[in-house]
Order: structure tokens, then sequence, then C-alpha cells
């Protein structure tokens, strides 16, 4: 086999980590990946999934693939470029944050919190995160919200600020509470109304830290709380004991329709009840 023979091979068979595209979907993205590192002039390799640049950086595509697949196969290209571009422009940024980053006064405007999975978090050091579980598997971490980019803050911030990670969380909150404005929806499916939340800036979910301030998205008796991922929020407000049932049917059944193996930025597979301020997960099966 010749060496063109095997690179035209390489791009076209779909390789396990991206077995959610067809083989086209696969050609395609790959394509434009090669192309869009050609045109930012980048040197670099690509293998099993990742791009190994110049400067020892290591780039996963898996969700960058799986935003690709949840959209058109025509908006590939400005998935692409939009995500490099902006890694680009983030690696600028960064390194002149670094030389402020240990000034509080400086950076704590970009201080912020993001609601991940169990799984995500557990896929970071020790040392270079700061998080706290909010309810079974769901955890919030504390971030850098900067232009172009948003990436964990390490430990070593707490010693160099002088600061908890109590009250990291608290201005985290804060922030992004300021920073962003989110409307829920109001949605009617036959007797049943929920509240949907769904945007783009991946902390949509960020407001189950604040449910004790949205009592009106929430029943009498509580709430079943839906969280598939960063962008999604949907609250199933219950006033009476007897409805419990059959509303916490009806939102596995939505939960069950949206959860998508292919979808970025999970959160949560489970159901959440919410009621007397606290958040916990109701264990179900269909």
């Amino acid at each position: 086999m010749t060496f063109f023979t095997r690179l035209f091979n390489s791009r076209n068979h779909v390789p396990s980590w991206a077995n959610f595209f067809t083989k086209e979907e696969y050609t395609i993205f790959i394509n434009e990946v090669h192309s869009t590192l050609n045109d930012f002039a980048l040197e670099y390799k690509m293998e099993d999934g990742v791009i190994h640049l110049s400067n020892d950086r290591n780039l996963g595509l898996l969700n960058l693939a799986k935003q690709c697949k949840n959209s058109n196969l025509q908006n590939y290209k400005e998935t692409i470029d939009d995500h490099f571009e902006s890694i680009i422009k983030a690696e600028e940024f960064a390194r002149e944050f670094h030389k402020i980053e240990d000034d509080f006064e400086q950076v704590k405007k970009y201080i912020g919190i993001k609601i991940c999975s169990y799984e995500y978090i557990e896929g970071i050091e020790a040392s270079k995160k700061i998080d706290k579980e909010i309810c079974n598997h769901i955890h919030a971490m504390v971030i850098f919200d900067l232009p172009y980019t948003i990436s964990s803050v390490n430990k070593k911030f707490l010693g160099s600020w002088n600061k908890t990670p109590e009250e990291l969380f608290e201005l985290g909150k804060k922030n992004i509470s300021e920073k962003y404005n989110f409307t829920f929806e109001t949605l009617t499916e036959g007797e049943f109304v929920s509240y949907a939340l769904e945007g783009e800036t991946l902390f949509e979910a960020n407001v189950i830290l604040d449910l004790e301030n949205k009592k009106d998205l929430l029943g009498k008796k509580g709430a079943f709380i839906i969280v598939p991922n960063q962008n999604i929020v949907i609250i199933y407000p219950v006033n009476e004991e007897s409805e419990v049932n059959s509303v916490s049917y009806f939102a596995r059944v939505v939960l069950d329709n949206i959860l998508n193996d292919n979808a970025p930025n999970l959160v949560s597979r489970d159901l959440y009840w919410y009621s007397e301020g606290k958040l916990k997960k109701v264990n179900y099966e269909l």
C-alpha cells in the first residue's frame, strides 16, 4: 500500500473516537480540519482524534466533531474555522493574561462558575481545579471566563490571592449572574407546563445554583429539574402531591428524548427534584 493510499484511507475510514459520523460526514469533517489548520499555517500532526501542535499543545477533536455532527454538513467549515480562530485568539490573550494572573484585583472580573459533569471534572488534575459537588454527579467548578475561552482556575491561586474556595465560588456565581441574562420560555404540552432555558453561553446550567430565587418557576410542592447539558435547563413545577407521578413520568420521557450520546457539554443524564432549598437525584426507570 502506498503512502498516498494510506493517507486517503485514513481520511475516509471512521475511527472509533468519531463513530457517530457516517463515512461521508467524517471525510468532510477531517478534510475541513486539515484545510483550516493549513490556512492558519499551523505545524501539526494528527493522531487518533488529537492534534499535536509544534508548540507541544495537544487539541482534542471530540467536542468539535460533536458540534459538527449536530449541525448541517454545509456548516462544518464555518464551525471548524471559528473553533480554531478562537483558539488562536485565546492563546494570544492568554500570553498577556499570564502576566497578571497572580494579581487578584486585576483578574477577579474574569472569575466565574461553570456547571460540569462528574466525568468532566474527573478528567482534570486535582491541582488544576477548584470544584465542589452540587448534587449527585453535578459539580460546580471555578473558572476564568476569558475572551474566546473558558479555563479552570488552578488551586495554586488560593495562596497567591489569599482566598478560600468558597469566596471564589460566591464571586464566580455573582460575576456570571451579572454578566449573562437568562430568560426562560414557558412550554405547554397538554396538561403539563414547564419552563425551558436554552442558550449558547455554556453558563445556562448555572441557574440551578440560584433556584431559591426562581420561585416563579417552582410549584408549591417543588419542581423536577432536567440539566442535560450546560446549555439547557428545563423546570417542571409541581403544585399538588397528586401531580408528582404524572409530572415526573413526563419529565423522564422528555429527558430520554433530549439525551444524545453525541451532544457536547453533557452535564447529567439524571432527573432531579428541587424542594425546600435542596436538589437531589431521582432514581427512575421508564
